[in-house]
């Protein structure tokens, strides 16, 4: 009975139809710049991969937060009390993305997967989800104005990047 209550109350739900082609969208651009030609004929970067490098994964990414406050705002709007249950979906979510991605980046594909990053997000979303947008707004601010300053400042005493993706291998080395 309870499976039935769950499958009614999804099927029940419209799609939001922009959001899967946007989906869509984001993935077939990561498809071209991980997949297709990064250079043309003459050595220059190729167009396609001009216009979907870079764009594409941080649209994915922006999906991505969308996705987790749509899913986050349905369940709370029925039941406040549930920001326990929200937690832990974003929780297990974040930490098969990460997993998956860390599966992923150890085929060695030279793909920059960037699944792991997702899932720490996803994590650093899971104290804000009841946050109103005032005190996002200031999260956002102190953000911006801050981030610069400590990247400035904690830079030099970073170790080079290698490119190196993250993998479950590189887990014993980070």
């Amino acid at each position: 009975m309870a499976t039935e209550t769950l499958s009614k109350s999804r099927m029940s739900r419209p799609r939001l139809v922009g959001l899967d082609v946007a989906r869509a969208i984001a993935l077939i651009g990561m498809f071209a710049a991980h997949i297709g030609p990064r250079y043309d004929a003459s050595g220059d970067l190729s167009a396609t991969f001009t216009v979907v490098a870079g764009r594409s994964s941080a649209l994915f990414a922006v999906l991505a937060g969308v996705s987790l406050v749509l899913m986050s705002a349905r369940r709370l709007q029925r039941d406040p009390a549930a920001v326990g249950v929200v937690r832990a979906q974003i929780a297990s979510r974040a930490l098969l993305i990460a997993a998956l991605g860390a599966f992923i980046g150890a085929l060695g594909s030279g793909v920059a997967v960037i699944l792991v990053n997702y899932g720490v997000l996803f994590l650093l979303a899971i104290p804000v989800i009841t946050w109103g947008w005032r005190r996002l707004l200031a999260l956002w601010l102190a953000w911006l104005l801050v981030s610069p300053t400590v990247t400035w400042l904690l830079a030099p005493h970073l170790p080079a990047p290698t490119g190196r993706v993250t993998s479950i291998l590189s887990l014993r080395t980070p």
